[in-house]
C-alpha cells in the first residue's frame, strides 16, 4: 500500500514539474518569438532530445556510485531548481509589459520587425 502511494505521488510530482516548467517555457518562447515561433520550439525540441540522449550515458555510473536514494535525489534537486522558472518568466516578461501599457495606450506604439518603435499619430 505504501509503495503504491509513493508511486502515485511520484507520478503526480512529475506531472506538476512538467506543467510548471516545460509548458511555461513553451508559452514564453511562443510569446517572445512571434514570427520565429516554430524555430524556437524546434530548438527546444532538439535540446530536449539531446538531453534525453545523453542522460542514459551517465545514469548507470551515477546510480552505482551514489546509490538509489541519492541518485534519484539528484534529479529531484534539478527539478526543484527549475521550479522558479515560470515565476522568473512572469517577472521578466509580463510585468514590464504591464508597466509599458500603463504609460502609453496600446494603439499608440507599433513595433516593426527590426525592433524599432514607432509612435502612431
Amino acid at each position: 500500500m505504501l509503495v503504491r502511494l509513493s508511486r502515485v505521488l511520484h507520478e503526480v510530482s512529475q506531472l506538476i514539474v512538467f506543467q510548471l516548467v516545460f509548458q511555461s517555457v513553451v508559452a514564453y518562447l511562443m510569446d517572445t518569438y512571434l514570427h520565429f515561433c516554430a524555430s524556437a520550439l524546434a530548438a527546444t525540441s532538439v535540446l530536449r532530445a539531446a538531453l534525453a540522449a545523453t542522460f542514459p550515458l551517465f545514469t548507470d555510473q551515477m546510480f552505482t556510485k551514489l546509490g538509489d536514494q541519492w541518485g534519484a535525489s539528484v534529479f529531484a534537486f534539478l527539478a526543484l531548481l527549475c521550479t522558479p522558472l515560470p515565476f522568473l518568466f512572469y517577472v521578466s516578461y509580463v510585468l514590464p509589459r504591464l508597466y509599458l501599457s500603463r504609460l502609453t495606450a496600446p494603439t499608440d506604439i507599433w513595433l516593426s520587425n527590426q525592433g524599432e518603435v514607432t509612435l502612431l499619430q
